[in-house]
């Protein structure tokens, strides 16, 4: 029956096992996210990894076509089985997975801020506090300008603990 079948790749060959496939004229689907960057890494935009890795779902017919064809690729380990049987992973769950792997790698990781703007501190203990953006430190951190006991204080946070000031100033 033509589904969608899971396989185990071999360590970190997930890319090699996804190309192979596709040139063999199968179907492949790789669930992929943004990569975790160093700093180091940060000029490397747009690069992802596989949501689990090891593993990836290709679309075929076991009863038309032989499963062997797959599984002696060099990329690949086995066929992930259910109860020493090949069963078809519901056609639900794969759409399910594409639609949020596309929405999370189309939608923007954080806002992105300016020196000067007015900011709010959403968690910890600055938390509802506005501040002023001052600098982003590494790919995750920033530092805020803070008024607190008559004096300009400098705090550091996670970058996706802030919002956009929500308050007018007066």
């Amino acid at each position: 029956m033509l589904g969608w079948y899971l396989f185990r790749t071999k360590a970190r060959c997930e890319l090699q096992a996804e190309q192979q496939l596709k040139c063999l004229g199968y179907q492949v689907y790789l669930p992929a996210i943004p990569a975790q960057v160093s700093d180091q890494q940060e000029a490397e935009a747009g690069r992802v990894q596989p949501l689990f890795p090891g593993y990836l779902f290709v679309r075929f017919d076991p009863f038309q076509e032989s499963i062997r064809k797959i599984v002696t690729l060099s990329t690949i380990s086995q066929a992930v089985k259910t109860c020493g049987a090949l069963s078809p992973v519901e056609l639900a769950l794969v759409r399910e997975l594409r639609k949020r792997c596309l929405m999370v790698l189309e939608s923007p990781s954080k806002t992105t801020f300016c020196y000067g703007d007015r900011v709010t501190v959403k968690d910890g203990p600055f938390a509802q506090v506005d501040a002023i953006f001052s600098e982003t430190v590494g790919s995750k951190r920033c530092k805020l300008l803070l008024e607190m006991l008559g004096k300009v204080q400098i705090i550091e946070t996670d970058l996706n603990n802030l919002a956009v000031c929500a308050r007018i100033a007066s």
